[in-house]
């Protein structure tokens, strides 16, 4: 009698090439994050000054946007989840 071939319910698709690169890229991104973090005192001040001039902008807009009001992330958190279950609802319908 023939043994049967176990198999899972489900197939594993392999990888493509455009994965492997946005996991490459992804992983570039959080270790430039991690060496701007830790070591940012050690760049050369040309850097610094570029990177500064860069990031200001978005982090002013953020610090504005976080006054420290408990009530402000009361409803930030109320709404980010209202989006997301409304993007999944739509999405997954």
């Amino acid at each position: 009698m023939p043994r049967a071939e176990h198999r899972l319910p489900f197939a594993v698709a392999h990888s493509a090439t455009t994965s492997i690169l946005y996991g490459l890229g992804a992983t570039l991104v959080a270790l430039a994050t991690v060496v701007l973090g830790l070591w940012r005192n050690r760049l050369p001040e040309a850097l610094r000054g570029a990177i500064r001039r860069a990031a200001d902008p978005p982090l002013a807009a953020l610090k504005a946007a976080h006054s420290g009001v408990i009530g402000d992330y009361i409803v930030y958190i109320t709404v980010g989840t209202a989006l997301i279950g409304g993007v999944w609802a739509f999405t997954l319908r």
